[in-house]
């Protein structure tokens, strides 16, 4: 079974292959970028058991490398999943994509790994209608957060846990990206650097 995700975007690429990859799924094997072809991965995939443990899995889910290229050049990635026959445990086909859908989505949220150049393009392809935003953390848990607001005007600040309250301003799409610059390059938030700076405290 092939099942083609609407996963083009990079960013959604990337969160779908750490889905697979973080989670021990329950008795299915998971596999990304695995062999050159559907064929091959499916000859292939029974070596990925320990024989003496291959009753305790139901079923299988990857994608191979020619997805992966077409994912990359913007098209979408191709999951194939389904059911090992000698499995202990009777499993359907149908059951096997509804988990690892159920996975994929318990990721939606997780934070993507991105260079500097690529979270400068995120900045530059965030389109300014209200609502729309990005939060970039640093590697020490730094963080810069973004939004759109009406009349195309673009809040950046830092939130701040221990004070309960957040920092920052309307910013130029310059500024924001020289926030997003320092975060990377020197792991910490600079929004001091911006100057005339509001303070927004968190409800309750």
């Amino acid at each position: 079974m092939v099942d083609e995700t609407q996963k083009s975007d990079a960013r959604e690429l990337v969160r779908l292959l750490l889905a697979l990859g973080a989670d021990d799924f329950d008795g299915i094997v998971a596999r990304t970028d695995f062999t050159c072809c559907q064929s091959c991965a499916i000859a292939e995939l029974g070596g990925e058991v320990p024989e003496d443990e291959r009753h305790a899995y139901r079923g299988y889910v990857f994608c191979h490398r020619q997805d992966m290229r077409d994912a990359v050049d913007g098209g979408r990635l191709s999951l194939a999943y389904g059911v090992f026959n000698d499995a202990a445990v009777t499993a359907d086909q149908a059951g096997i994509g509804e988990e690892v859908t159920e996975t994929i989505r318990r990721h939606e949220d997780d934070p993507v790994p991105v260079s500097l150049p690529q979270a400068r393009s995120l900045l530059l392809d965030l389109t300014p209608r209200a609502g729309n935003s990005a939060v970039f953390i640093g590697r020490s848990g730094g963080v810069v957060q973004m939004r759109w607001e009406n009349g195309r005007r673009l809040r950046l600040e830092t939130p701040d846990e221990k004070a309960r309250h957040s920092r920052g301003r309307h910013v130029t799409p310059d500024e924001a990206d020289d926030m997003v610059t320092i975060l990377a390059r020197e792991d910490r938030g600079a929004v001091d650097r911006l100057g005339n700076l509001e303070t927004h405290p968190w409800d309750g």
